[in-house]
């Protein structure tokens, strides 16, 4: 699910092996934490490189923060994707920086702990 190993291509993108919190937690036996390659795009944005159930290596822009449609509910900020994961590093980082998004869902940001 998360890979752990840095090519070179993403140490020179500024991707680092980074301890974030497990997202299948909630299952028994589960650790809490769990390592990734992420690279922080700002204080509420990352590129998480992530390996799909075939195998293949992807990248997925993702936003910590409150969805705008839960906003008045007692939600908790977590991590959103904000369009479909790429098979490129490069065209990851340039589309987050150029602010393309997939999906419509506003996000609010907020800043992780």
């Amino acid at each position: 699910m998360y890979p752990i190993e840095i090519t070179e291509e993403e140490r020179k993108l500024n991707f680092e092996l980074q301890e974030i919190k497990n997202p299948e937690a909630h299952y028994e036996f589960n650790p809490v934490t769990i390592k990734a390659v992420i690279c922080r795009l700002g204080p509420s944005d990352r590129i998480i490189k992530l390996c799909d159930p075939s195998g293949r290596v992807r990248y997925l822009h993702q936003r910590y923060g409150i969805l705008e449609c839960q906003k008045d509910k007692d939600s908790s900020p977590d991590w959103h994707p904000l369009r479909e994961p790429d098979d490129d590093p490069i065209a990851a980082i340039k589309k987050s920086k150029l602010g393309v998004a997939d999906f419509k869902v506003k996000i609010i940001p907020k800043i992780p702990e």
